[in-house]
């Protein structure tokens, strides 16, 4: 199975990087006194996820699935 996360965020996201999305853009103009820019009609609706979770669930899914086949880990 693949997955892709969009807006997952964590201590250590670097905001200087242009793929963190747009959490980080939204981070990096308010630490620097800018409001976020907001398109549209600002209706839209995100949702973000902390990595730690994510990560955990992952892990899980792998092990799961290795355990499955008959491989421990």
């Amino acid at each position: 199975m693949a997955l892709r996360f969009f807006n997952v965020y964590g201590p250590r996201r670097a905001l200087s990087n242009p793929y963190t999305g747009v959490l980080a853009i939204f981070a990096s103009r308010m630490l620097n006194g800018n409001a976020p820019l907001i398109f549209e009609d600002g209706m839209q609706q995100r949702d973000f996820v902390i990595v730690g979770p994510v990560a955990t669930d992952r892990v899980a899914e792998a092990k799961a699935e290795l355990e499955a086949r008959g491989l421990t880990v």
